[in-house]
């Protein structure tokens, strides 16, 4: 995606579809390979007054890794903070 067409798709998913406002915290969870649209809707919501922004990259291929891989015993495991982080914006 050129620069200018994804500054204008970052400042639409922003302004309208998540409505940033002054002092929120935003988390933005997108795969590995939405990193240049990830740097561009980070810009637009510091644009915006955000205070904080976290990317948050998921990445499918490592939870396959993990299925295949894991000792079986493991794969229910999931951290206390996995969840709280999510929880935790505000």
């Amino acid at each position: 995606m050129e620069g200018q067409l994804l500054e204008r798709y970052a400042n639409l998913i922003v302004e309208v579809g998540a409505n940033i406002q002054p002092g929120q915290q935003v988390i933005v969870i997108a795969a590995p390979t939405s990193a240049p649209l990830v740097r561009a809707v980070a810009a637009e919501c510091f644009k915006h007054g955000a205070k904080f922004v976290d990317p948050w990259y998921f990445d499918p291929y490592v939870k396959r890794i993990r299925a295949l891989e894991a000792d079986p015993a493991t794969l229910e495991f999931v951290p206390r903070w996995y969840p709280k982080r999510l929880l935790d914006i505000s």
